[in-house]
């Protein structure tokens, strides 16, 4: 009987290998090339740096009824992924990096601002953790008690970042004030806490003040009855609910936070969260962006944004 051939697999072994080791050559090509193409266009023109935020699918296009909603109430918002970029083309060259710095957030407690391209995902990523600072709205409910532990965790010489911003939902069908969320098929509030806030107002049943079983709701009731009428007059309600909100949060943030913690820089980066319908990217509204320390006068940033 002839003896039996075995078959070698060492070629087709090598073939597979090649094959995966092309296919990585050629993920990290795409990659390299859309990471190229994004970090150059940061520098050029709005209307490049939106059509190359349209190719990537991070935004619509810009004849796109939700564009349309974008630049009418939240003019130069730009998708979340882009926001660490600009960011370190700022912070880097002073030595503002992760390891050195602690990070903290004053944003609502909402899920939907915490999918993993959503920017409170980002920048916990880039900078390594989080010290959570607010609640249901987006403000800084820990007080300055909290800002105090939380400044206090400071690596030595270190810096402080705080991201702080109310959100906003958006319809498929562009209207403010909507969002619908995973595994439901209608929209609902968003921002919820500050919609039934003012809700609450019109109709004439705040949360007392002091109610310690709805604390936080009845802090942002206090807050918005300055303004329900400003907001009810107003062209677009819930857009300007937004708006009036981030006013609030910022003006409360600016009373609990200190440079007294060290030699290093604080960080605050205000704006609008805007969750935005698929496919496209949540966006961010930026409005406030300064560096400030003990003993120097704050550096405003915003023009990183232009």
């Amino acid at each position: 009987m002839a003896p039996a051939v075995v078959a070698s697999h060492a070629p087709a072994k090598q073939s597979v290998r090649r094959s995966r080791l092309a296919l990585l050559i050629g993920v990290g090509a795409i990659t390299f090339a859309l990471s190229a193409r994004f970090e150059g266009s940061l520098a050029l023109s709005g209307d490049v740096k939106h059509r190359t935020f349209e190719w990537m699918q991070w935004a619509p296009p810009s004849d796109h009824l939700l564009q349309h909603v974008l630049d009418t109430y939240f003019p130069q918002s730009l998708p979340s992924g882009a926001v660490v970029p600009v960011m370190r083309k700022h912070l880097d060259p002073m030595g503002i990096l992760p390891g050195q710095t602690l990070y903290g957030q004053s944003v609502c407690s909402d899920e939907i601002n915490n999918g993993k391209n959503d920017l409170t995902s980002q920048m916990i990523r880039y900078w390594g953790g989080v010290f959570p600072l607010g609640g249901i709205g987006g403000a800084p409910y820990v007080g300055k008690t909290g800002f105090a532990a939380f400044s206090g965790h400071v690596p030595e010489d270190g810096h402080i970042f705080i991201l702080f911003a109310p959100h906003v939902g958006i319809s498929p069908d562009g209207e403010v004030g909507k969002y619908v969320r995973a595994g439901q098929s209608k929209s609902s509030g968003a921002c919820g806490a500050l919609i039934g806030g003012y809700s609450m107002l019109i109709n004439g049943n705040p949360v007392e003040a002091g109610d310690m079983d709805d604390m936080e709701e009845a802090w942002l009731c206090t807050k918005l009855a300055p303004v329900v009428e400003k907001i009810t007059a107003s062209e677009n309600p819930m857009a300007t609910l937004a708006h009036e909100a981030y006013k609030i949060i910022e003006d409360e943030v600016f009373k609990i936070v200190h440079t007294k913690f060290g030699k290093g820089s604080l960080v605050l980066l205000g704006g609008i969260q805007i969750n935005m319908p698929k496919p496209f990217q949540s966006h961010f509204q930026p409005l406030h962006f300064s560096v400030r320390a003990e003993g120097v006068k704050p550096v405003d940033f915003m023009h990183a944004f232009e």
